[in-house]
């Protein structure tokens, strides 16, 4: 009598599988905390699905420059921001690029970082108050965001449990974003009547 063989790959997760999906329940929490914040959808802002299917960081930021040359205060400040946008940007692309983040079909992962600056940077339009302060505080992410630059580039990716550091840190610097828009949102309402 010959053993019957069954394959429990098909129904078990592997540990690639568990930890995607980990990760997809750290965004989807991050999305959600981020409607709570501020009361919107990120992801279903007009630009949101162009913004996210940009396969490059130069891309990314050309889109978030070319939506926002139509404001007239963004002319004025708004590359002083672009400026301090583009190595958050490349960062946050390494980090995708290295593979900290799998294929995932259900969330934009890192790249809802993306959206999040495109709708920091609309909520903060036409005031150049808001968007000096925008730059002062992007400033500060760029800065923490270059110590990750620092783990992402050699031959070799990070061990796991500095990848989930890593991860930790880009949905904590997705949840700052949230809180400046609604700031900016509600500052704005003031500040153009």
């Amino acid at each position: 009598m010959s053993p019957q063989t069954t394959s429990t790959s098909s129904t078990r997760p592997s540990d690639d599988d568990t930890g995607q999906s980990d990760f997809d329940t750290l965004w989807n929490e991050a999305l959600w905390d981020y409607k709570k914040e501020t009361g919107k959808e990120l992801l279903k802002h007009p630009f949101a699905k162009e913004l996210l299917s940009r396969p490059t960081a130069d891309e990314v930021i050309q889109y978030i420059a070319n939506q926002n040359e139509t404001f007239e205060g963004f002319r004025a400040s708004g590359r002083k921001i672009l400026d301090v946008v583009k190595p958050i940007v490349h960062v946050v692309q390494l980090f995708i690029d290295v593979g900290a983040e799998g294929a995932s079909q259900v969330t934009p992962g890192g790249k809802a970082i993306f959206v999040a600056i495109g709708a920091l940077l609309q909520a903060a339009e036409g005031i150049t108050a808001l968007y000096n302060a925008i730059e002062s505080l992007l400033r500060k992410v760029n800065a923490s965001l270059a110590r990750i630059r620092v783990y992402l580039e050699p031959s070799s990716p990070p061990n796991p449990a500095l990848f989930d550091v890593l991860r930790l840190t880009l949905v904590q610097v997705f949840v700052v974003l949230g809180i400046v828009t609604k700031y900016c949102d509600k500052a704005g309402v003031h500040m153009r009547t």
